[in-house]
């Protein structure tokens, strides 16, 4: 299976999960990022360098996606799932240290058939079968979050189970590395204020259960 990483700009985090990838027991078979850091403007920190840095030494492994804006998480869940998911894939958040057999133990269930298995929704894989019955991702979520609670919704009402490998056994997962890094920002801020409002008239009191707030 590809892993799929998205990134803003956190390409030390992009290196870190890929050198932990491939000291597992069983590594990647390829490595897909999609970068929505690397158009803005300069002097930002943003840009290619360091990532063109990090795929250099797996030129036969890397392909790098460059959209020329921020997709945001759930459109560039989507471009995974529209680009590579005719096979189960694995999409993993720039802030995750894989444990020795976390990639392996999700090889596993997509090799038994599980339609979603996943470490929270910071590391999962995806079957084409649970894309066929939910749907991709809704795009109206920008830049990041409820985009999760929202699928989690649609999985149920599909008939879809969530298999969860509980907790982070496996795995090292720092967590909120983008609102460390852009929580001041008035796009980061305001999308997650619109995104709640839009969860709440989509789904009514089932957003707010099925979320932490």
């Amino acid at each position: 299976m590809k892993l799929c990483i998205p990134t803003l700009c956190n390409y030390d985090g992009v290196d870190a999960l890929i050198r932990s990838a491939e000291a597992g027991t069983l590594p990647p078979t390829g490595y897909v990022v999609l970068d929505n850091g690397s158009r803005s403007p300069p002097g930002t920190g943003y840009g290619l360098p360091r990532l063109a840095a990090v795929l250099g030494e797996r030129p036969a492994l890397g392909e790098v996606i460059e959209p020329g804006r921020n997709l945001g998480v759930a459109a560039s869940w989507n471009v995974f799932l529209e680009r590579h998911g005719a096979e189960p894939i694995v999409i993993s958040n720039d802030d995750i240290i894989l444990g020795k057999s976390a990639f392996y133990n999700l090889d596993l269930l997509a090799g038994a058939g599980t339609p979603r298995a996943g470490y929270g929704w910071a590391l999962f894989m995806q079957s084409p079968e649970c894309t066929a019955k939910v749907g991709y991702y809704d795009e109206n979520f920008w830049p990041a979050y409820y985009e999760d609670i929202d699928y989690f919704i649609r999985m149920a009402r599909a008939g879809v189970a969530d298999v969860r490998l509980e907790g982070y056994i496996d795995i090292q997962h720092s967590g909120w590395t983008t609102t460390n890094a852009f929580g001041d920002a008035d796009w980061l801020r305001d999308g997650r204020a619109k995104n709640l409002s839009y969860l709440v008239a989509k789904w009514g009191t089932a957003g707010l259960e099925a979320g932490t707030f």
